[in-house]
């Protein structure tokens, strides 16, 4: 008789998607903010007199004449779709004329296109070039934007004190983001002792400057008592301030604050409101989380086809979460038709971020071949590693299923 297998798999609990259980700390640099509206040209490191102001009449014919401050304001216009049709590529192309005559302000833009991959590919080697060019140049916006590089370590080697500099000299400028980066210099002690005081000093100068990321991390901070005492009121009311100003981040912030009640009763339906916000604007978390309501029926409706594409459209932006959470819905047929191997598929991906819940549900699927070619010495792999992670489940299914398979193996 054939010895039954001891999977334990088969719960309630695991049917059911997973949503974020914390609010998350937030980044130094999570979303980067430059005001690009407020730019002072300036004019080209190799002239002494200013350039006169131009007309948008005549913007056109200065640029095309070789005037690098036109140039950089023509680019400028595409970019925002100011009086011509929004164009990133058109603006590229203005803003690499500007800067081969040397002006600070089209070489921080270019270094702007760079960063963000508007009109090329996303090089932030190449970005940081053209900060540092115009950040040596004294252009404040370059040596804010230089510094966040140095601060989210997206180029090397590690330098925070020359990230301290440079956004103390945009500050001096009151450029709001280099206040935002001494502010998240002080938050995460980068180079120097945390430090809370300064960090909310930092930020609420930012946030006096127009950076709404400022005020979120302000509100977060409350709402946390991240070193500072916790006040979840004054918290909520930075997170609606920045949320009045479009952030996605503060949306679902203050989603999070109703649902996981921070000294209150959970208002779901509040919840549910904050969340579609933000998922509005294609926000990953906040698609997850209100999927998580659409599927428990918490404030709005139950309708798990509804969960199912909020977790989808977030796992298209590779949240781990989100793809375990599909892989989950096609395992069993949660507001999708069961399917084993698109299961497979999803909690792969997510596997392969690093998901310990997912790896234990790919090796349930791989140890019993469901939707794939049974490999029950990969499957107790994923549960060893799982198991390390502290899934308790991975750590039976190992226990009970894999003394065949060395952990050398």
């Amino acid at each position: 008789m054939k010895k039954a297998l001891s999977i334990f798999s088969v719960c309630l609990a695991f049917a059911i998607s997973a949503q974020t259980q914390e609010l998350p700390s937030r980044d130094p640099g999570f979303h980067r903010e430059y005001s690009l509206r407020d730019l002072d040209m300036g004019t080209p490191n190799n002239v002494t007199a200013p350039s006169p102001k131009l007309s948008d009449k005549n913007l056109a014919k200065a640029a095309d004449f070789g005037d690098p401050v036109a140039q950089a304001k023509l680019g400028l216009q595409y970019v925002l779709g100011d009086g011509v049709s929004q164009d990133d590529s058109t603006a590229v192309k203005w803003f690499l004329r500007a800067s081969a005559s040397g002006l600070p302000s089209a070489q921080f833009l270019l270094g702007y296109m760079y960063d963000s991959g508007r009109g090329v590919p996303r090089d932030v080697e190449r970005a940081a070039r053209w900060f540092k060019a115009a950040a040596e140049k004294g252009n404040p916006h370059a040596q804010a934007a230089l510094a966040s590089l140095y601060i989210d370590r997206k180029i090397g080697p590690e330098n925070f004190e020359e990230a301290m500099k440079l956004s103390r000299s945009a500050a001096k400028h009151h450029v709001s983001a280099g206040e935002y980066n001494l502010g998240s210099i002080y938050k995460f002690g980068l180079g120097v002792q945390p430090n809370a005081t300064e960090a909310i000093k930092w930020y609420k100068k930012a946030a006096e400057h127009g950076n709404v990321d400022a005020h979120v991390q302000i509100g977060t901070m409350l709402v946390l008592g991240e070193g500072v005492p916790k006040d979840p009121n004054q918290g909520v009311k930075w997170l609606l301030e920045a949320s009045e100003k479009g952030s996605p981040e503060a949306k679902f912030d203050l989603g999070f604050f109703y649902e996981h009640a921070h000294g209150r009763e959970p208002d779901y339906k509040e919840a549910a409101t904050w969340y579609q916000a933000a998922a509005d604007q294609s926000f990953a978390l906040a698609q997850t989380n209100l999927g998580h309501l659409y599927e428990m029926g918490l404030g709005v409706e139950k309708d798990l086809g509804k969960a199912f594409e909020l977790n989808k459209a977030a796992a298209a932006q590779g949240l781990a979460m989100a793809e375990e959470n599909v892989g989950t819905a096609y395992e069993w047929g949660r507001g999708v038709d069961a399917d084993y191997a698109a299961a497979a598929r999803w909690y792969r991906l997510a596997a392969e971020k690093g998901e310990a819940s997912a790896q234990a549900k790919l090796g349930n699927l791989l140890f019993e071949g469901k939707g794939v070619v049974a490999d029950r010495k990969k499957a107790c792999d994923l549960w060893r590693t799982a198991a390390a992670s502290g899934q308790d489940a991975a750590a039976h299914n190992m226990q009970s299923n894999c003394t065949s398979f060395s952990a050398a193996n």
